[in-house]
């Protein structure tokens, strides 16, 4: 595999609709049992109903509004270069240069809730620091509690497969992340 100077990695136009699709059913979903709660004389029922379809529509309603300006986005989804990775792939992205350097090693995760190639970093402290806004702090946090790392990029939003996206890193990583020794 011959790797370019500059590879870019567009986001999925047609896995960020499915996203938006699924968001969208589940509150469509999440309101038809919020209001047929409220119209029940059942009040165990209604209350827990009610509290669960709440945090439902909360939930998929953010999940569509990150689906949706993702779909919307211009930007390339992912730039691997020779100084680095601009991530942009999720609603968690930073979108700032991440040297090789500042980057100890490339895992390709897959659990129970998500396969994901995961950016391990030297200083990750540095880059959640980087986050623009606190929501997106907080958000970066809580990426960094579940995978120890605030760089974590899914490939469900990209148009490429997890397995080619962590050889090219992993590849350029070994090339670019380690200075030669004489």
């Amino acid at each position: 595999m011959k790797l370019e100077d500059k590879i870019v990695i567009d986001l999925s136009k047609r896995n960020t609709f499915i996203g938006i699709l699924a968001s969208l059913g589940f509150v469509i979903l999440a309101l038809t049992i919020f209001v047929n709660a409220i119209n029940s004389g059942s009040s165990a029922v209604s209350v827990f109903d009610i509290i669960l379809s709440t945090v439902t529509i909360v939930l998929f309603t953010f999940f569509f509004i990150v689906n949706l300006i993702k779909f919307l986005d211009k930007k390339a989804g992912l730039i691997i270069s020779n100084k680095g990775i601009i991530d942009n792939s999720s609603g968690t992205s930073l979108n700032v240069l991440i040297p090789w350097e500042d980057i100890s090693r490339v895992d390709n995760v897959s659990n129970f809730f998500a396969k994901a190639v995961v950016i391990r970093l030297k200083d990750p402290k540095k880059y959640l620091e980087k986050a623009k806004s606190n929501p997106l702090r907080k958000l970066i946090s809580i990426n960094m509690k579940m995978s120890n790392s605030p760089i974590s990029i899914n490939t469900f939003g990209l148009a490429i497969s997890q397995d080619e996206l962590f050889e090219i890193i992993s590849t350029k990583h070994k090339k670019f992340g380690t200075k030669k020794r004489r």
